[in-house]
Formats: C-alpha cells, sequence, structure tokens
C-alpha cells in the first residue's frame, strides 16, 4: 500500500508539473525585469516577508496573456503558505517562483477561463480563505515583527541542516530515447561501432531531441519531469556512455558531458537566509501560544450542552469538482 501510494504521489507530481509548463507555454509566460529588481533589492535577514510600497510591489515579475504576477504577489504567496521566499538572489527567486506562485497563478487564470471559480466548491474555497486572512492579521498584529534571531541560532541550524542548503546540481548529456528495449540496444551497437549521438539524434524520441542533435541540460530537482535519467546521470562518469537504462518514456543511451552545482555553501552564504526560516518558526511558535492562551482565558466563556449535541447537523463542505 505504502508503495502504491508512492508511485501514486510520484505520478501526480510530475503530471501536475507537465501541466504548469503546458499552460506556462500555452499563456506565453515570460520573466520580467521590473519585478525580480525589487525582489533583489530586497534583504531576507530584515524581513522574510517585506511590504513594499505601491509602484514597487505592482511591478511585474511575470507576465502572461491574461494575467501577471507582481512582486507583492510573490512575497504574499509565501506568507499565506507560511514559506519562506527568496529574495536577492535572482536565480533562487526565479526557482521559488516555479515552485508556488507561478503554479498558483496559471492554474487559478485557467479556472477562471474555464467558469471553475463560481462553482459551489470554489465559493467553499474562497470563505476559507477569508477566514485564513482574518487569522494572519490576528498573527501580525499581536506578534509583530519584533523577533531578534542571535548568530548563534543561525550557526547551529546550519549545522543541523547542511544537506537543506546544498545547491541544485546541473547536468549535461548526450542522449537518445526509444521505446523499444530491443532498438535501443541496436543503437549502443551503432554507438560502440562509433558513430556518434549526434549521429543518430534523428532517432531519438525525446522532445527536442532531434533538434537539438541528442543534447540535454538538466538539474537535480527535476526528477518530477527526467524520472530515472536523473539518478543515472549523476551516478555516471563523465565521458563514458551508458546504457540503454530503463526511465521514463522507455529506454536511454546518454554519455555525461559535464556536471556542476552540489555544493554545500558557507555559512555566510546562506545566513539571511536561515535567519528568515528561524523568524518564521519563531512567528509560528509564538502565534500558537497565543492561541493557547486564548483558548485557556475564554474558556469559562464557553458552555457546551452534551444533550444537544447529536442533533446538530453541519452542512458538509460542497464537494470538489
Amino acid at each position: 500500500q505504502d508503495l502504491y501510494k508512492n508511485v501514486w504521489k510520484e505520478r501526480f507530481v510530475a503530471e501536475h508539473q507537465a501541466m504548469i509548463e503546458e499552460l506556462a507555454t500555452s499563456l506565453n509566460l515570460r520573466l520580467h525585469s521590473a519585478g525580480l529588481a525589487v525582489l533583489m533589492a530586497q534583504d531576507l535577514a530584515v524581513e522574510p516577508y517585506p511590504k513594499l510600497a505601491p509602484k514597487e510591489g505592482s511591478a511585474p515579475l511575470f507576465i502572461f496573456d491574461g494575467g501577471r504576477i507582481t512582486a507583492t504577489h510573490y512575497i504574499e504567496s509565501f506568507r499565506r503558505s507560511r514559506q519562506v521566499p527568496a529574495l536577492g538572489d535572482s536565480l533562487q527567486i526565479i526557482r521559488a517562483a516555479w515552485k508556488l506562485p507561478i503554479p498558483k497563478s496559471l492554474v487559478w487564470h485557467a479556472a477562471k477561463e474555464a467558469g471553475y471559480t463560481e462553482s459551489p466548491a470554489m465559493r467553499y474555497w474562497k470563505q476559507r480563505k477569508t477566514e485564513e486572512m482574518l487569522i494572519l492579521a490576528l498573527r501580525q498584529s499581536e506578534i509583530g515583527d519584533k523577533i531578534t534571531i542571535t548568530d548563534a541560532a543561525v550557526a547551529q541550524y546550519y549545522q543541523d541542516h547542511r544537506e537543506q542548503f546544498r545547491t541544485p546540481v546541473e547536468l549535461w548529456l548526450d542522449e537518445l530515447l526509444v521505446d523499444d528495449h530491443n532498438q535501443a540496444k541496436a543503437l549502443r551497437q551503432r554507438l560502440d561501432r562509433g558513430e556518434t549521438i549526434a549521429d543518430l539524434a534523428s532517432l531519438s524520441q525525446r522532445h527536442g531531441g532531434p533538434e537539438g542533435r541528442g543534447k540535454i541540460h538538466l538539474h537535480s530537482y527535476q526528477k518530477a519531469i527526467y524520472g530515472a535519467l536523473v539518478d543515472h546521470a549523476m551516478e555516471a562518469e563523465i565521458g563514458v556512455l551508458v546504457g540503454p537504462v530503463a526511465v521514463t518514456d522507455g529506454y536511454s543511451i546518454f554519455r555525461l558531458k559535464g556536471r556542476s552545482g552540489g555544493e554545500i555553501p558557507p555559512l555566510k552564504a546562506v545566513h539571511k537566509r536561515i535567519a528568515a526560516i528561524l523568524r518564521v518558526i519563531e512567528q509560528e511558535r509564538r502565534f500558537n501560544e497565543l492561541i493557547a492562551h486564548y483558548r485557556e482565558e475564554y474558556a469559562d466563556q464557553v458552555r457546551i450542552f452534551a444533550e444537544a449535541i447529536p442533533q446538530i447537523q453541519l452542512d458538509p463542505p460542497a464537494p470538489s469538482s
């Protein structure tokens, strides 16, 4: 059962990622320098969720046909999800945007275009979001931003979570992908006899493979797209022909041409990021303490009549469709 759940989860992630990429292409999603510049100017150590001036906040980070993702939208999407956004570094900002605000914005736009946003299920979801905003307002007013994070706490978190900060690995491959194992073995024999992957690229079934003469540039975090090919490439030696190996969509024969990244940056390089993480953790802890305090303070003002409980019938939430 656990295996089934894991397979289902991996398949869902892959299909979701493919859907987002398809939406990004169909809606002509593109990066805009104005919003990127605003977010690069922010200091994560000072405030993980900076309050931008109206002009700065409205600067577009991404634009697409029918909508845009502004600098404020980027920050707010992480704040509402209680996650720390990337700030100050252009590559990290773009990578973070693909994890949260881009998928949410594109899916919402597609749902709105299809008329799904006015369905009973979505009206229920909007009500829940309104309640969530009230809770966030309470958190901000009661807790505020006066939280001090010490260098010692940052250093300890770094020591305990070093792998969390390892940079992604970039991989450059020459690859052939076919869906038949016997065909893959035949291609391997041709390569062993002296033909090159570029010579045979027209036979590759990888999207863009023939046009790119078999060249692929991928990252260690792209398993949702490339599946086992990422694992095989991570283990391969540069220049050595590998395969055929079973991967998503068939059998792959590849040669690793280059690899970079995968290092754990020094504490100084991630100090601001860790401080922001710890600040969010501390805000969460204080908020939970605040809620517990309110529950205790007002407990004697709540009366529950046990005999009436069986008679209470709550309307079930509208089913998602």
